[in-house]
């Protein structure tokens, strides 16, 4: 099965509470039985960059009438 967890924090990015932790051990569990599992969250700006990828091109995030441009980035 293929997962995707969106989260606000996961170990080692960023942890200010016990969400961090359950994230990463939710997902390396998962992915011991076999699943597909990715996390996605906000690329703060205490994160490193040096040490991810980002992919080509821009994404395009629409809120209603707003259109906000970010990059993506991978590890």
């Amino acid at each position: 099965m293929k997962i995707l967890m969106v989260t606000a924090e996961t170990v080692p990015f960023a942890k200010t509470g016990g969400l961090a932790d359950m994230v990463s051990a939710l997902a390396i569990q998962l992915t011991k039985m076999g699943h597909d599992v990715k996390i996605v969250m906000p690329r703060y700006y205490k994160i490193d960059r040096s040490k991810l990828v980002k992919l080509e091109g821009p994404m395009a995030i629409a809120a209603g009438t707003v259109e906000t441009w970010s990059a993506v980035y991978t590890t």
